[in-house]
C-alpha cells in the first residue's frame, strides 16, 4: 500500500540520463535513446549522429538552435563512450518511488492545473549537453507551475515545497536552481545521488584525451562532440587536481592540450565559484542531503606525461575513494565536512547509486521524517571496492578486480546482460590478501551489469556492489 505524502517529487538524471530526439515535420526521431537489450545500436546511432548533436555555436548560457530537445528519462542501462560513466538508467527509482508513495504524475502537455488528479511527481528530463544554469532555468519553468497547482487544493497542500531528487549532474541542476534563481523559496529538500558537486577528474580526461581508442570511426566525431557540450567543462574539477611544479593547480589554472582555458575559467568563475561555500544544512531555506559513492578506485589527480593525461587515485599520496566516477572528496560541496551529518556514505558505484537499497532508505527519511530500514547495518561486514573497465572490444576479456577490507571472504561475479539474463559467473581469485580478480570470455557486443557479492556462508558478509561495461564491436560500426 502506498503512502500519502504532501510534497512535490521531482527526478533529475545525471548526464545521458535523457533520451534526446529531433521533432519536426510532424515527426519524433530519436537521437538518444537507448532501450533494453539495443545499448550497442544505440551507441552506433549516436555514432552516425554525433556530428548533428557536437554544438558548432557553444551556447554557453542557453538553448541549443540544431532541433533537438530532451524527451524522457533513460529507463535502463546506458552509455556514451568518452562522455561520462555506465549508468544503469532510472526505471528501478522510479518504480521505488511511485511503489512507495501516492505518486500522480505530471503531463507535460497540459498545464498542471488542468490534470486530473492533480499531479505531484515530475520527471524532469533535460539536454544534458547544454549548460546546467540553463537547465536549471527550465527546471524553474517546470516545477513551479506543477507546485502552485499542487498548493491550490488547499488543506494539508497550502504548504506544500519541492523535493528535489538528483542523480550525477543533476544535483548541479537543482542546486543552481535552489540557490542562483530563487528556488529555495519553494524547496524542501535537495537529495544529491552521486552529484559531481567538485567536478570529476572523468572529464578533464574526456575534454584532453579525448575518447577511448579503439570504438571504431565514431571515436574523433565523439570526441569533438565531448569538447562542444558546455556541461563538460562545469563538470571540470573544481579543486587542484592538475600536477604541476609547483604542486597542484586548478584545471583553468593550467595550460593543458584541448582544453579551452576561456570556456574552464568560465565554468569555474560563473558556475562553480557562485555555488561556494555550499549553504549550511538549511540555513537557505532548504535541507541539502547528499548521497556519495565510497570505497571504489577512483581517478582523483591528473599529470601531464608528453601530452597525454595522466590519471591517479592518490592524492597528497592518499587514497580517498569515491564512486569510481566522482572523488570521494568531490562528492560533497566545499564547507560540508566529509563526515558531516548530512552526508550518507553507500559502497557503490556511480552508476548504480540511484538503484541502492540504501539510497531509498535515506530518501524515505527525507520524504517521511520516518526511518525505514531496508539493509541490516553489519559491522565486520567486508568492504568492496570494484573495478570493471567501462567499455570492452569484442574479442576482449572482461576483466574485473575487487579490493576488499578483509581478506577472509569468498567472492562471486555475475554478469547479466541488458535484459537481467545471467550469462556468466565466477568465483574471484584471491591475488594477495584484500586484492581479488576474475576474466569473463569475451562477450558478444552490448551493455552488462557485473555484480559483485559474497560466496556461500562467510562469517563476514559483503554488500553487494555493481558496476557495468559496454562490450563494442568496431566492426559493427563500420557496417553501419
Amino acid at each position: 500500500m502506498t503512502e500519502a505524502i504532501t510534497d512535490v517529487v521531482v527526478v533529475i538524471p545525471g548526464i545521458t540520463g535523457s533520451t534526446l530526439v529531433r521533432r519536426g515535420n510532424g515527426r519524433t526521431v530519436p537521437v538518444w535513446a537507448p532501450s533494453v537489450g539495443a545499448l550497442g545500436a544505440a551507441v552506433r546511432t549516436f555514432g552516425r549522429s554525433v556530428t548533428r548533436l557536437r554544438l558548432d555555436e557553444v551556447p554557453e548560457d542557453g538553448p541549443a538552435d540544431d532541433g533537438i530537445e530532451a524527451a524522457a528519462l533513460v529507463p535502463d542501462l546506458h552509455v556514451i563512450p568518452g562522455v561520462w560513466t555506465v549508468q544503469l538508467g532510472y526505471s528501478r527509482l522510479v518504480s521505488w518511488l511511485t511503489r512507495t508513495f501516492h505518486l500522480f504524475e505530471y503531463d507535460r502537455s497540459t498545464p498542471p492545473a488542468q490534470q486530473h488528479p492533480v499531479p505531484n511527481f515530475v520527471r524532469f528530463p533535460y539536454d544534458w549537453r547544454l549548460s546546467n544554469r540553463y537547465n536549471a532555468r527550465l527546471l524553474q519553468e517546470t516545477v513551479e507551475p506543477v507546485l502552485h497547482a499542487w498548493r491550490a487544493q488547499g488543506g494539508p497542500f497550502r504548504q506544500a515545497r519541492l523535493v528535489l531528487v538528483a542523480h550525477s549532474m543533476g544535483g548541479l541542476v537543482a542546486r543552481w536552481y535552489a540557490e542562483r534563481l530563487g528556488g529555495a523559496e519553494f524547496v524542501r529538500a535537495v537529495v544529491t545521488i552521486g552529484t559531481p558537486h567538485r567536478g570529476s577528474a572523468n572529464a578533464l580526461d574526456s575534454i584532453v584525451n579525448g575518447v577511448r581508442r579503439g570504438l571504431g570511426p565514431i571515436a574523433l566525431d565523439l570526441t569533438d562532440a565531448v569538447r562542444s557540450f558546455p556541461s563538460m567543462y562545469e563538470l571540470l574539477p573544481a579543486y587542484r587536481c592538475v600536477h604541476v611544479d609547483a604542486g597542484l593547480r586548478a584545471p583553468h589554472e593550467t595550460t593543458l592540450p584541448n582544453l579551452d582555458r576561456q570556456r574552464a575559467t568560465r565554468a569555474r568563475e560563473a558556475f562553480h565559484d557562485l555555488l561556494h561555500p555550499a549553504p549550511a544544512h538549511g540555513s537557505t531555506g532548504y535541507d541539502l542531503h547528499t548521497i556519495v559513492g565510497i570505497r571504489q578506485p577512483t581517478r582523483t589527480t591528473v599529470r601531464l606525461d608528453g601530452g597525454e593525461l595522466l590519471l591517479s587515485d592518490l592524492i597528497d599520496g592518499q587514497d580517498l575513494g569515491g564512486d569510481g566516477t566522482v572523488p570521494r572528496l568531490a562528492a560533497s560541496p566545499p564547507g560540508v565536512l566529509l563526515d558531516a551529518p548530512s552526508i550518507v556514505g553507500v559502497s557503490e558505484q556511480h552508476g548504480s547509486l540511484q538503484h541502492h537499497d540504501h539510497t531509498f532508505e535515506q530518501l524515505y527519511t527525507v520524504l517521511t521524517g520516518t526511518r525505514r530500514v531496508y539493509l541490516d547495518a553489519d559491522a565486520d561486514a567486508a568492504r568492496l571496492g570494484v573495478e570493471v573497465a567501462p567499455t570492452h572490444l569484442t574479442g576482449e576479456a572482461v576483466q574485473v578486480r575487487v579490493a576488499a577490507s578483509s581478506g577472509n571472504v569468498r567472492l562471486r561475479a555475475t554478469v547479466s546482460d541488458e535484459t537481467g539474463t545471467v550469462v556468466g559467473s565466477s568465483l574471484l581469485w584471491r591475488d594477495e590478501p584484500g586484492s581479488f580478480s576474475a576474466s569473463f570470455d569475451p562477450l558478444p557486443a552490448g551493455g552488462y551489469v557485473i555484480a559483485v557479492d559474497r560466496d556461500g556462508p562467510d562469517a563476514n558478509p559483503a554488500t553487494p556492489v555493481t558496476a557495468a561495461t559496454l562490450v563494442w564491436d568496431p566492426a559493427a560500426a563500420d557496417d553501419e
